[in-house]
């Protein structure tokens, strides 16, 4: 790697896959570096945006607005299918079966791998209307924070049945445009 490319710059994330390929996000910049030879290339890559290594290998971008997969050399967009969804993201977890759990920036969501099926757990895990401030998880073990409460619970346990649910409306689709509205 050469050292003029990243003079004065921050590392601003990195993850390294499967086959020992260091993947760095920096101003801008989506670095792919083989740890064999440290031969590398430089993408273009959205600014404050995120990186998250899936179970599958898959390389996850996300940001506030969209979550993306790189692949074949660019980032194809996984969520929205088109322009921008209307919540904040502020955090992607996997738990064991390889679901998605979606920190955003006033709910929880469980997410299908395709990133297409999306449910709420807010009113499952007890927060209700409060802001999540940190999620963490180990497979489908969970510890979640917010504003006085701490909360420790287990995918699995979480009974969705108990709880009324309440209509929501997902996507609405014009002929040429649909909006997304999961939150």
């Amino acid at each position: 790697l050469s050292p003029v490319s990243l003079i004065g710059k921050s590392i601003e994330g990195m993850v390294i896959d499967r086959e020992g390929i260091v993947w760095m996000r920096s101003t801008g910049k989506l670095y792919r570096i083989r740890s064999d030879d440290l031969s590398w290339s430089v993408y273009d890559m959205p600014d404050l945006s995120k990186l998250y290594l899936d179970k599958h290998g898959r390389l996850l971008i996300y940001n506030k607005r969209k979550i993306g997969m790189f692949k074949d050399s660019a980032i194809h967009q996984l969520y929205p299918e088109t322009g921008e969804a209307d919540l904040k993201i502020v955090r992607l977890n996997e738990d064991d079966a390889g679901n998605f759990w979606v920190q955003t920036h006033n709910n929880y969501f469980k997410v299908s791998p395709d990133f297409q099926a999306w449910i709420s757990y807010n009113a499952f895990t007890g927060f209700n209307e409060n802001a999540i401030e940190e999620v963490f998880n180990r497979g489908n073990l969970f510890i979640a924070t917010s504003t006085g409460k701490v909360l420790r619970y287990h995918a699995n346990n979480i009974n969705q049945e108990s709880v009324s649910g309440s209509l929501i409306i997902p996507r609405i689709s014009t002929a040429d445009k649909s909006y997304y509205f999961p939150s």
